[in-house]
């Protein structure tokens, strides 16, 4: 049995529980993964079950197998042996699958036919040594930094695990709309049977409890909405039943008292409860908060277009809950960062591809394959590659060793829907890149190689180690060099992954710091594979990000994978080169990318690489360093280069958006109102706001589009680095400007 589930990274065995079947051997095999064929790589390790232990739970160790340690290298797979000695269950297997191909300890395995029909009764569990935030980084951060030391150490001595510590910084938060004060039992009750409370849940949550002195008694039914452009669309209804005896009193109803165990809602939520018989108003009095509707039925299954008003007071409260980590563990990891600034950093020119071939791989969702209307460069391209089966190798058929089987000319093709993908853009710009800098590319000894192995409509969990996009990447890995050497180029190394991921997320409701996790296990287990392929065990292998824009396609309000990707920028492994909503929309294909569009990003992905990798200066991300209030007006400054100034500009699809694309919120997520959005100077921009001020505000830019779309979060803010780098391209985009255009962010107001 070959295991589809790679090693994830340099360990031992801890251990292998098997339930015994048998008395007999049991072997282990390790495999890598070289040229496309599962190559042996140790001569097996081989246990003996006895009859003693037949019928029980054996759990083998090292010792078991003869050995002191049983280590594996990151990027192996692993064979298992003893026909008759283990069981399966006839359920879908655990993991991603395994294959009865080639015969036990077989020196190589072809095309390995995958299967997830059984489960095997037995699991392996891998020891290894993580230190995210390392004893060497508290301790310069000591030395360093005097007046922390103390507590530093305190810290040291009272965490034991990063859970531990995790959990000690987390801080329950809670967010109430509706009356601010305790809700009376008013001068009125509403007339309408549902009413809508405008004031949406600022982020994912938990619903607390609704606080309300009845009006009348019966069936009390709290519904879900989630907003999609102007159209509120029904999520769930829950009931509550309310005693005559509790008319007119304090009502607190939770959960439990509508028959749930808990009430899960995601930011941009907006609740309906019943207005005739139950709800209590205070007229002559404005609402607390942005107000209310009676738009639409009670329950109603949408409601289009409601009309708001703040007329009259509603006498009831509504409190959500959630969890806040004002010190988290992505802020300690980049306090440790920061102490590690201290020292020399990493040259990322040493991560330059040391051979004849750079390998770029382009991974990720549609966007990444692509699903656009035309190809923009049918031509070959002299001094770029892809292979035989194409820039998308899985176009030329199922056999990797067919599709891999040489290079040839960069040229894009259509297999619908896909066409253009951003391959040629890239190499494109690189080339004009490098001429700027006297490199004539068409007349050197080495080519760039471009595969994209993604796929559609798929959230990271199935692009991860051990699916079938996954392997395919491993597949344009690790046929490489014998592509490369037929080519007579036999030098053949893995630059780059470029990634346009994270749409299909949002519809899963992948929560943004698994996301980045699932990626980073994407580009660890790539890289791992890239070492053994190339044989350079220091090799790094590095990911290009463009940061999307589509969440409101999803229905989401708040853009928290997008958000993930800018934070990821902060890691040495990554770098954003654009957000998503600059570039030109597939009209017809929503949230797809025009062919332009797909060949533009593809030139940022270029200006990023060029500036990180041969350069070694990696840009700053395009979001707020720092927002701070002055008297009644805000002010956002951003990392814009010497020399250059941020432009306001109304050329995307959408045109002018409200404040420029800025909103502003309070600490519970409750819109504050600002108006008059302008730069200020070379690098700043300025809102205004009327509100009392209160501490906690965050400023957000690109979370939705007043033009009313239902599919990119824009903005109107650049810099001005396209006047001097413009992207001659192709006959259809051609001379387009490279500007640095504003990432989606928040930012706490100081």
């Amino acid at each position: 049995m070959l295991l589809r589930d790679q090693v994830p990274v340099d360990c031992e065995l801890d251990s292998l529980p098997v339930f015994v079947k048998a008395a007999t051997t049991f072997s282990l095999y390790r495999y890598a993964l070289l040229a496309g064929v599962y190559t042996r790589v140790n001569t097996g390790y081989v246990a003996t079950f006895t009859s003693a232990e037949v019928g029980t739970v054996v759990t083998l160790n090292a010792a078991r197998f003869g050995v002191a340690s049983l280590p594996f290298k990151a990027g192996e797979f692993i064979q298992l042996s003893g026909s008759g000695a283990w069981p399966v269950t006839a359920v879908a297997a655990d993991g991603a699958g395994w294959s009865t191909s080639a015969g036990l300890g077989a020196t190589t395995i072809t095309n390995p036919v995958w299967s997830t029909g059984a489960r095997l009764e037995l699991g392996i569990t891998f020891k290894y040594t993580t230190q995210p935030v390392t004893a060497v980084a508290f301790n310069a951060l000591q030395a360093t930094v005097s007046a922390n030391a103390l507590a530093v150490a305190s810290l040291q001595a009272a965490v034991t695990s990063n859970a531990a510590a995790i959990a000690k910084l987390q801080k329950a938060m809670v967010q109430r709309i509706g009356r601010t004060g305790t809700p009376t039992a008013g001068t009125g009750v509403a007339n309408a049977a549902g009413v809508l409370l405008r004031d949406a849940t600022g982020q994912d949550c938990a619903f607390g409890k609704l606080l309300i002195k009845p009006a009348g008694s019966g069936a009390f039914k709290m519904t879900r909405y989630l907003p999609n452009g102007t159209t509120l669309n029904r999520l769930a209804t829950y009931t509550a039943t309310i005693d005559a005896a509790e008319v007119g009193t304090d009502v607190v109803l939770t959960p439990a008292r509508f028959g749930q165990t808990a009430i899960n809602l995601v930011a941009g939520e907006i609740l309906q409860i019943p207005g005739t018989g139950f709800l209590p108003l205070t007229a002559g009095v404005a609402a607390d908060g942005t107000g209310w509707s009676t738009t639409g039925g009670l329950a109603a299954a949408s409601i289009a277009n409601p009309a708001w008003s703040t007329a009259v007071r509603l006498e009831v409260a509504v409190e959500f809950n959630y969890t806040s980590q004002p010190v988290t563990a992505d802020a300690v990891l980049d306090l440790q960062a920061k102490v590690a600034a201290l020292a020399p950093a990493p040259d990322p020119t040493l991560w330059a591809a040391s051979a004849e071939i750079p390998h770029f791989i382009i991974y990720g969702q549609s966007v990444s394959l692509s699903q656009t209307e035309r190809v923009n460069n049918a031509a070959a391209l002299d001094y770029a590659l892809r292979y035989a089966g194409g820039v998308r190798s899985q176009d030329g058929g199922t056999d990797p060793a067919t599709i891999h089987a040489s290079l040839t000319g960069l040229r894009e093709q259509s297999n619908a829907p896909n066409a253009e993908s951003p391959a040629s853009g890239m190499a494109r710009m690189l080339r004009q890149l490098y001429a700027a800098d006297g490199v004539d590319v068409s007349a050197w000894n080495r080519k760039w190689l471009f595969s994209a192995p993604g796929q559609g409509a798929t959230a990271a969990a199935g692009l991860a180690p051990g699916s079938g996009p996954f392997t395919r990447l491993l597949n344009d890995i690790s046929y490489g060099p014998a592509a490369a050497a037929a080519y007579g180029k036999p030098t053949i190394a893995t630059q780059m992954i470029c990634l346009e991921q994270g749409q299909e997320d949002y519809g899963n409701n992948t929560a943004p710091a698994a996301w980045a996790a699932t990626i980073e296990s994407i580009r660890a287990a790539a890289q791992a594979q890239a070492r053994i392929t190339a044989n350079q065990p220091d090799l790094v292998l590095p990911m290009i990000l463009t940061q999307i824009s589509s969440h409101l396609a999803y229905g989401r309000a708040y853009p928290g994978i997008a958000l993930q990707q800018a934070a990821l920028h902060d890691n040495p492994y990554y770098c954003i080169a654009c957000p998503e909503y600059p570039l030109p929309p597939h009209t017809a294909s929503p949230p797809h990318l025009a062919a332009n569009g797909v060949e533009w990003m593809g030139a940022y992905w270029a200006v990023a690489h060029y500036n990180w990798i041969e350069r070694g200066k990696k840009a700053a991300a395009m979001k707020p360093t720092k927002v701070v209030r002055m008297g009644n007006s805000l002010l956002a400054t951003y990392p814009v280069a010497r020399g250059r100034y941020l432009v306001k500009d109304d050329t995307i699809a959408g045109g002018l958006q409200t404040n420029l694309g800025y909103s502003l919120v309070d600490a519970a997520g409750n819109s504050v109102p600002i108006s008059n959005a302008r730069i200020v100077g070379r690098n700043q921009i300025a809102v205004d706001f009327a509100s009392a001020w209160a501490a906690g505000w965050i400023l957000r830019y690109g979370f939705a589009d007043s033009s009313g779309g239902a599919v990119f979060g824009k903005g109107n803010i650049r810099d001005n680095a396209g006047d001097a780098l413009i992207y001659a391209g192709s006959a259809n985009l051609g001379n387009v400007p490279m500007h640095n255009w504003a990432l989606h962010s928040e930012t706490p107001v100081t």
